[in-house]
This record gives structure tokens, C-alpha cells and sequence, in this order.
């Protein structure tokens, strides 16, 4: 590796995991009340963040992405730009169809990019080591270990913003972590301008709660618990980016005239599916019964169960044939915007061999099919019965005609 290269440049201005020289980090705990969410400013230096700077500006594959109701006119601007790390063998599942990384452009984490990573936990595990940021200063041992595998660099230019959104709630561990400074310095700070984290909880229509957390450039927070909104620590299990009321959701905004990009580093840690997509376990999921499941891990009455009023076995004869019916018709199908259910019709017997077909057909009773009842053939028969019931129902658009002593009238199709 060349010694003119970004990454000897930020290896020569790093100050190490706890530096003694420079500003001291001033860390806060549930910053401004928002649990879970510990901001630290000071973290860099103005070499570190020129070292940075250039790091970032050597890279040529980003991508363009929206947070939050981007298609609505008031968050047109709601755009970044990224440049995702991770492990090779998350990289091939992002290519993998049902996964949850499928769409994710996610670049293998190599040689140089792990060596920024390491670097900059380091640096971060020391700054929060009080809050416990992935098990303390030192990296933990065995199985359960947090270390971060994911890197992501992110920019955003002048005038936009990011809107308030989840981390993909079933994708990361416990603990995200950012960095974050300016492209260019200003002419009161070298390390750029100052940007401001929205935390938002709740719904609009139900008062939403907003806490503006102004961070000076060089400044570092951290995700947790609440404030991250993670699958395992929301009340209702939520996953992917589903809204809630019990999580915190997180943007960032440009303070000040915002006419330099904003860049940031971001370490994460991929969870694992087996032990954090624990939803079904802890009362998520269905509960099932002789293969029958419902909604709320509620079981299902078993054909033959006994209940306290006896209604167990009538419940569960209902549902199987409800489900035989199903699955005999066809199941429900649309029309119009309307469902309806077709009805079949049974097959008659097989005439005995050898018997000549019109022998047969007078000896066996005539089969009975039943009507095929649908949604447009009720509303149908409702309107025939409204028109044939009393003459009051007539109108200029109907036909009066006498019959048998009785008035009847026929409708104008509409």
C-alpha cells in the first residue's frame, strides 16, 4: 500500500482508541430524555476528520437512496447517498431471493475497509463504554460476542435532509453507532457545520413527541434499546420498518445555512436469524393445532375437544367444514371488487354397466342441482323482491303491467 494513499493518511492523524492529546470526548446518557440514545461530542479532530474527508472522497460507487414519506412534496428532499461494507457471506445473501438484505447493494468488506472499521470502533467502545455500546471497551468473548461487520459511508448534500425512519428492525444487533462532520470546513469550525438528530415517537394524529438534538461536527451517537426500535426490544415485535407506538424513529436535519454535505460513518452489527428473530417465540407468531393456526398464538378447539360449555367440538366441526367447503369450491374469488363464492355443483352417480343410456336415464331420479349462489345474484333477487312486493316502490323509470288481478313491475336496469 502506497504511503500516499487515504488510508495512511488517516492512519498517521488517528489518535488511538483513548486519545491523551486533543479534545475530550463529553459524552451525555438518554440524551434530552429519549431513552436508549447516548451522543458524545468531541470525537475527532479536525486531522482526523481532513483524514476522513479524504477517505470518503476516494470512494466512486454511491448510491442514491430516500428515508421516510419521501414521495410526499414536503420530503422531496429526504435523499442520501451510500456506500455499504459487509462480510462476503452477507453479501451473497443480499443477491438471495426472500432474504432480508434482497435489494441491498452491499459491497464485500476488504482489507482496507476492515482495518477503518476496527479503527473506529476502537475509538467508540472507549467513548461509550460506560452505556456497555457492545460490551464495554475490549471486544467480548465467546458465542454472544458484538462486533460490528458493517460498515456504511453516508453523504448528504447541501439543503437536504434525511427523514425520520427504523433501521430495518430485524437486520442489526443491539448498538448503531455514527460519526459524523462535514465535507468542508467553515470559517468558525474545521470541522464544518453543526446538524441536529430528530427523534420522533408516536403517530401524528395521536401527538407525536419530537426531541431536536443539535451535535456540533466531530460528534458520535448511539442507538439502543428504545431509540433503535429493534425487534427484540419493541413491545409488539414489530419487524422490517413497521410503524409503532412504543419505538423511536430517527433523521437528521442541517442546522444553520447548510451549504456544505454532511458525511458520516455508521457501524452495525448483523443479527443473527436464529437468535434475533425471536417474534414467534415470545407470542408473535401463530400457535398451531393439528395444522391449523390463528392470528395472536391463540390455539385453536381440535375436532372432539371438551370445553366448560361444551361449544369446543361444535367449533372445531365448523372450521373443518368451513375449510372442506373451501377447499371442494374453489376458495372465493374476486369480481369486480366484490369476493363471491362459487358453489359446486356434486356429480351424480355412475349408472350401472351394460345398462342402454336412456334405460338409465329413466330409471334414475332426476338429481337436483343446487343454485349457484353468488354476491350479483343476491343483490339481483333483493331487487326483483323490492320491485314485485307493492306498488308504492314504482317509479318513472318502471313499467306497470296487469296480471292475475295482482300489479307488477319490472325494473329499468341501471
Amino acid at each position: 500500500m502506497s504511503e500516499t494513499c487515504p488510508q495512511a493518511e488517516l492512519r498517521d492523524a488517528w489518535r488511538g482508541a483513548a486519545p491523551a492529546e486533543g479534545p475530550e470526548a463529553r459524552l451525555q446518557v438518554d440524551a434530552q430524555g429519549v431513552p436508549g440514545l447516548h451522543v458524545a461530542t468531541d470525537v475527532l479532530s479536525s486531522a482526523e476528520v481532513e483524514a476522513l474527508r479524504t477517505v470518503l472522497g476516494a470512494h466512486r460507487a454511491w448510491v442514491q437512496v430516500t428515508y421516510g414519506a419521501a414521495g410526499r412534496y414536503h420530503d422531496l428532499t429526504s435523499a442520501a447517498e451510500r456506500v455499504d461494507f459487509c462480510p462476503a457471506e452477507a453479501e451473497a445473501e443480499a443477491e438471495g431471493e426472500g432474504s432480508r438484505l434482497e435489494g441491498s447493494r452491499m459491497w464485500p468488506l476488504d482489507e482496507t475497509h476492515a482495518e477503518l472499521l476496527r479503527l473506529v470502533e476502537g475509538r467508540l467502545r472507549a467513548v461509550f463504554a460506560p452505556t456497555g455500546l457492545w460490551g464495554g471497551a475490549a471486544p467480548a468473548d465467546g458465542p454472544a460476542a458484538v462486533v460490528p461487520n458493517a460498515l456504511q459511508l453516508t453523504r448528504v448534500s447541501a439543503f437536504n435532509h434525511i427523514a425520520n425512519h427504523y433501521d430495518v428492525r430485524d437486520m442489526w444487533k443491539e448498538g448503531i453507532a455514527t460519526l459524523a462532520w462535514s465535507e468542508l470546513p467553515t470559517e468558525g469550525e474545521l470541522r464544518g457545520e453543526a446538524f441536529s438528530l430528530c427523534m420522533q415517537l408516536g403517530a401524528k394524529k395521536a401527538g407525536r413527541r419530537t426531541v431536536q438534538v443539535p451535535l456540533p461536527p466531530g460528534s458520535a451517537y448511539v442507538l439502543t434499546g428504545a431509540s433503535q426500535g429493534a425487534t427484540r426490544t419493541c413491545s409488539l415485535r414489530h419487524v422490517g420498518r413497521a410503524a409503532c407506538s412504543c419505538c423511536w424513529t430517527h433523521g437528521v436535519t442541517l442546522s444553520g445555512p447548510a451549504r456544505v454535505s454532511r458525511q458520516s460513518l455508521t457501524l452495525r452489527a448483523l443479527a443473527d436469524d436464529e437468535s434475533d428473530s425471536d417474534s414467534e417465540a415470545e407470542g408473535g407468531g401463530g400457535a398451531s393445532l393439528d395444522g391449523l393456526t390463528r392470528k395472536g398464538g391463540g390455539a385453536l378447539p381440535s375436532v372432539g375437544s371438551a370445553s366448560g360449555d361444551g361449544g369446543g367440538a361444535a367449533i372445531g366441526v365448523g372450521l373443518l367444514r368451513s375449510l372442506a367447503c373451501a377447499g371442494e369450491c374453489g376458495g372465493a374469488s374476486r369480481k369486480g371488487g366484490r369476493a363471491s363464492r362459487k358453489v359446486a355443483a356434486p356429480s351424480p352417480a355412475r349408472p350401472p354397466m351394460g345398462v342402454p343410456g336412456s334405460e338409465r336415464a329413466r330409471a334414475e331420479p332426476a338429481t337436483a342441482l343446487p343454485p349457484i349462489a353468488s354476491a350479483k345474484s343476491g343483490r339481483r333477487a333483493q331487487r326483483a323482491a323490492r320491485c314485485v312486493s307493492t306498488p308504492r316502490l314504482a317509479s318513472a323509470r318502471s313499467e306497470r303491467i296487469a296480471a292475475d288481478g295482482e300489479w307488477r313491475y319490472t325494473c329499468t336496469a341501471r
